[in-house]
């Protein structure tokens, strides 16, 4: 009987010590593994990604391996990225491999070919960008300077070197769930600019809304996809209820999915006195 108890802790000792490097540190979020790294390229059989169904999943007829169902991130992650699916679509993803998560497999990118857009969700050392990479949920590289935190959403580096800030007249904004990433156009002197705006529940939550005709400032940052550069809102600032309301760390253009800026805990929408000349 002793014996036996004792096999049975050494047991667990042991699942223990294997379980812990695939979870990211101190999330409870399994780290997938990039060296098993495969590509599935076909067409949408189904996307399943609605609140309370339980984790997002998307299953894919592959050109050469068949039907491969491939998990996702969390809905409310999705749905700021503007990420949808529909089945017929063709799409391609990155997957990883991952023995601790609910499906097997889970995609680093995914690529919605029909629909043109992108989505990625974990970073090259398998960790969920959800929560900021390698599981310190800020920045991609938990801190340490240079930036697995910079990929973000489907897209290259963005490039904070060549961040700007900008006022004008809100021209449009679209952000309706399933029809793609929340643009908003603002009309300055230089002209119009469309900005992407995400992680945008961030906007939603801040109790500002934005029309046309309202004044903003944005800053932004450019950023390389394989259609060309686009350009993705840092911060939106309302300087008539002086609402300000940060999207992404300003140091790596990381989104703020937690609701404060990496390792500040700061509201990711707070406000402040109005400046008036």
């Amino acid at each position: 009987m002793k014996a036996t108890t004792l096999r049975n802790l050494a047991l667990a000792v042991t699942v223990l010590a294997l379980s812990a490097p695939a979870l990211a540190q101190g999330t409870g979020v399994p780290a997938a593994d990039p060296s098993g790294a495969w590509q599935v390229t076909g067409t949408v059989v189904s996307f399943t990604a609605t609140a309370g169904a339980g984790s997002p999943v998307l299953v894919v007829d592959d050109t050469s391996l068949g039907e491969v169902e491939i998990g996702l991130g969390p809905v409310w992650y999705l749905q700021d990225q503007g990420f949808t699916a529909a089945s017929g679509d063709q799409v391609e993803a990155l997957v990883y491999p991952c023995a601790t998560c609910t499906v097997p497999q889970v995609a680093a990118w995914v690529n919605n070919i029909t629909a043109g857009l992108s989505l990625t969700l974990r970073d090259e050392a398998g960790y969920p960008v959800w929560t900021g990479g390698r599981g310190t949920g800020g920045r991609g590289q938990g801190g340490g300077g240079s930036s697995v935190g910079n990929v973000v959403a489907g897209w290259a580096a963005i490039d904070m070197e060549q961040a700007a800030t900008v006022t004008g007249t809100v021209v449009s904004i679209t952000a309706e769930a399933g029809v793609g990433y929340p643009t908003l156009v603002l009309a300055s002197g230089d002209g119009e600019l469309t900005l992407l705006v995400s992680p945008y529940r961030l906007v939603a939550s801040s109790g500002l809304l934005i029309e046309p005709g309202m004044e903003l400032t944005v800053s932004f940052a450019p950023a390389e996809t394989t259609d060309g550069t686009v350009y993705l809102a840092i911060s939106i600032t309302d300087p008539v209820t002086g609402i300000v309301i940060q999207l992404r760390d300003p140091e790596t253009g990381f989104p703020l999915t937690q609701g404060g800026s990496a390792g500040s805990g700061a509201r990711s929408a707070t406000r402040v006195r109005a400046s008036r000349p």
